[in-house]
Parts: structure tokens; sequence; C-alpha cells
């Protein structure tokens, strides 16, 4: 067996000698205390994977990566951050494992923290983890509408945020769904897949689907309607195969978020978003 262990560096290596003075010394304390987890977690996982003779390679995730079809599975140390930046680099299907290193950090599709790290190896070892079919999501972006060049974003695992540049600023576009568009306003537009669907589109009053649900989601936030008109498309599921979503941009300068701050590609007037279905990936969702 031969697995990729992707870590993080910690915000205290970050940021450290930078808020040194400029926030209380508790805070500094807080962010050494992370920092120290952390690394006893990466420490006891390469000392488990040693011992029971699974073969590994350590790289940082913003490092270049080697291909990815020589791993029988991805291992992110860190958080949900972590593992989502690491989803993006499968172009195919694949294994992903989250460890969540410290008790700061935000686990939820981590499958274990630190002091789980020998009975997650052991799963592993012993062919024991029990994985989830997890949908993706991406955007063709045609520049200039449709005959315009286009490019594709990389497989979001979460959620993609359609925005203005400037988040005081009206987010203009025209929606379509299926045969139908509709002329809008707002702050922008979430859109995610299952596993997102407890993420940022909830807080915005999406709904929370099952983790292996195949549908996406959408749903507009702080839309812009009046007595006289009110908005038809203000959230709800679909599936790109069957119902096509396109949002065309009208705003002077937008952009699309992938995965809050693991990914961005700035949008200008006329562009057009189409979100399509990505290859899905397996996340380790228990152990045995």
């Amino acid at each position: 067996m031969n697995v990729l262990v992707v870590t993080k560096p910690t915000n205290y290596e970050l940021h450290a000698a930078f808020l040194q003075g400029r926030v209380p010394d508790w805070e500094l304390a807080e962010l050494h205390t992370a920092h120290q987890e952390h690394y006893r977690a990466l420490d006891s996982l390469r000392q488990e994977l040693s011992a029971h003779g699974i073969s590994f390679q350590e790289i940082s995730r913003d490092a270049d990566w080697p291909d990815l079809q020589r791993f029988d599975a991805v291992i992110t140390v860190g958080g949900d951050g972590t593992l989502l930046s690491a989803s993006h680099r499968f172009d195919a299907a694949g294994n992903l494992i989250g460890l969540k290193s410290s008790r700061s950090s935000v686990g939820h599709l981590c499958v274990a923290d630190g002091t789980q790290v020998v009975a997650m190896v052991r799963a592993l070892r012993g062919e024991r983890i029990q994985w989830a079919t997890t949908q993706r999501l991406k955007a063709r972006v045609r520049q200039g509408g449709v005959n315009g060049s286009t490019q594709f974003t990389v497989p979001v695992l979460n959620d993609l945020l359609f925005v203005n540049q400037n988040p005081a600023a009206t987010t203009r576009y025209r929606l379509t769904i299926g045969d139908e568009s509709e002329e809008q306003k707002s702050s922008g537009i979430w859109v995610s897949t299952a596993t997102g669907s407890t993420a940022a589109i909830a807080a915005a009053g999406g709904k929370s689907l099952p983790m292996e649900d195949r549908r996406f989601q959408y749903r507009i936030r702080e839309p812009f309607q009046t007595a006289v008109k009110s908005l038809r498309f203000l959230g709800g599921t679909f599936e790109p195969e069957m119902t096509q979503f396109i949002i065309s941009n009208r705003s002077d300068d937008a952009l699309i978020a992938l995965d809050g701050q693991h990914g961005m590609l700035s949008l200008q007037l006329g562009d057009e978003v189409e979100v399509l279905r990505a290859t899905p990936v397996q996340i380790a969702k228990a152990f045995l």
C-alpha cells in the first residue's frame, strides 16, 4: 500500500512573528497549542504508517504534487480546509482521508482526530475504511458569452460562490435554469454539492442533503425583490445532466470563489458560468 500525506503550515508558523505584540499573549498561546497538536498528530501518523509497513510520501498542500495514480489514498493532516484544497488535485476518482490535527481545526469532513491515529491506520491497513462517494461540481466559463473562449474550473467538493468583487456592491446577472431565465439582483449565488450543503449555503437558508446525494443545490443571497416584481428562482436543487444552470454575469467585476478561499476566478461583464458535474471522489466517513 502506498499513500500520500498532505500537510499544511500552521497559523502559528504563518503569523506568530507578525502578531507578536499586536494581540494578547493568550491568543498567541492558543496558536502555539494548536501548532503543537498538529505536529504531534503528524508525528503519530508517520510512526503508525511506518509500523504497519505502509509506504508514504509527504508533501505540503501548496507544493507540486506527484501523480496521484501512484497512491491508494491521500491522507490530509489539518482540517476541512486542507481536505478541500487536496480534493482540487484529483482530476479523476480517488480516496481521501481527513485527519483533524488540532482541537481548534474544523473537521466536519475528517474521519479521525489526533487521538485516533492508531485505529485509523490499522483500519486502513486492514481495508476497514468505510467510504462515501461524494459528488463534485465544476464550472465552464465562457468569456464574453457563447462565442468567447472557454475554460473550466478545478473540481469543487463543497461549494461555488458567484459574487461581485466588491462585497458591498450589487451583483447583477441573468440566471437560466432549464428553459427559463430571470434577471436578478442580489449579493450573490451559492451553488453547493450535497457535501457542502451543511456549510455556507445552510447559513444562507439552504437545506442539508445526505452526503452521497447526487443533487446540487443553489441559493440566492439577499435577493432584491419588490412588491411589483418577486423572483421565481430563489433556491432549489438540480442535476446538471437534466437541467442546465447558467449564470450570465451583468456586473463590471465579478468572481467565482471555489470552496471558500481555495480557488478564485475573475469574471468580466458578459461572461457565462455553467455549472456541470465533475468526477466524484471517495471520502472516508468511518472506520471499523
